[in-house]
């Protein structure tokens, strides 16, 4: 990675910093368990009340089974699935802005997209395929001048 890459990565992060820039990310690039941010242990616990759920009719039987469902269910879609992506929202933050290795390897995954604060409609780069480095560029550079 050259100079220059270096140098519009500490723009991006000192832009992200500041709120001059949002970060977006995208779901399916970063909850597979090859990606750096995800971990197998939440994943394990999701696992684990599918399975209760599975077990349950054994414990309270049949006529009570369908409110444990929907208490299971709930939990699953509004308490877990809520934790969990706000966590890996989390790691790849820290990850992203921790290096430059790190960032492009998010990138080149598709986890991440980027736009100005305040969100202009269409004015947004999305990984993989957006090129940060023009965006930073084109919207960092350009309006405060070189460094």
């Amino acid at each position: 990675m050259s100079d220059d890459d270096a140098a519009l990565y500490r723009r991006l992060v000192d832009a992200l910093n500041r709120g001059d820039l949002q970060l977006g990310f995208r779901f399916n690039a970063l909850i597979a368990p090859s990606s750096p941010a995800f971990r197998l242990g939440e994943a394990l616990f999701l696992i684990g009340v599918l399975a209760a759920l599975a077990l349950a009719p054994q414990f309270v039987g049949v006529a009570g089974y369908s409110n444990v469902v929907l208490a299971g269910l709930a939990m699953v879609g509004l308490v877990w699935g809520r934790w969990l992506w706000q966590r890996i929202k989390h790691r790849a933050t820290k990850l992203g802005i921790e290096s430059l290795e790190n960032w492009e390897a998010l990138w080149r995954r598709g986890a991440f997209e980027l736009a100005p604060a305040g969100r202009r409609r269409g004015d947004v780069c999305i990984a993989p395929t957006g090129d940060w480095r023009a965006f930073v560029r084109r919207h960092l550079i350009a309006k405060v001048g070189p460094t």
